[in-house]
């Protein structure tokens, strides 16, 4: 599919971009629906608001590569923990209520992405960086303990996927189709509003 938008060239800047529109629209400065190329506005037509993107395989990946890493510390917790008949449940039962959690934040952080969210954007990289650092621990921990080396490599590999994902040329891509059908819907709304 050929590009109809000038891609971010880094998550960086993709957030500075997302932060620029969203600083005009508060200021009231966002300008008009004329100010945006047309093929850009034809992409997004008002009868098909949200088509289908080029890279939309990237925040796809970005969350398996989170589930993959969340399993792997999972996994050397649980190895790590006391082993007693009795307090088995309750521990992996708070280990379920944190990956649900984790889920959540991961699947609202991509949604937040998805329009084109500044804010959402900076807490994708900044999970991913938690998540790295975690993964880090996890690897350290499971090396003294002297566990099984397939979970720790598990959550590293998923952890640097993550990162991957997120800075992949293909999620900046999505990323600034995003940021072009915000603007379009935005302002196409301002223009039915006056």
């Amino acid at each position: 599919m050929p590009t109809i938008i000038d891609a971010p060239a880094s998550l960086d800047a993709l957030i500075s971009r997302c932060r620029h529109f969203e600083a005009d629209l508060h200021a009231g400065t966002a300008g008009g629906l004329q100010d945006i190329p047309r093929p850009v506005r034809d992409f997004f037509p008002a009868s098909n608001p949200h088509p289908r993107l080029p890279g939309m395989w990237a925040p796809l990946v970005w969350l398996l590569a989170c589930s993959l890493a969340m399993t792997g510390i999972d996994a050397v917790i649980l190895q790590v923990l006391p082993r007693s008949p009795g307090e088995a449940a309750p521990q992996v039962l708070l280990i379920m209520l944190v990956n649900v959690m984790a889920a959540i934040v991961a699947v609202i952080g991509i949604v937040g992405a998805a329009r084109a969210s500044s804010r959402a954007l900076d807490a994708l990289r900044r999970m991913t960086q938690g998540m790295l650092l975690a993964a880090a621990g996890v690897a350290v921990l499971a090396i003294h303990a002297g566990l099984f080396w397939i979970f720790p490599t598990l959550t590293l590999l998923g952890a640097l996927l993550m990162w991957l994902a997120l800075t992949s040329r293909a999620f900046c891509l999505w990323g600034g189709y995003q940021l072009a059908g915000r603007q379009v819907r935005t302002l196409r709304g301002h223009a039915r509003a006056a």
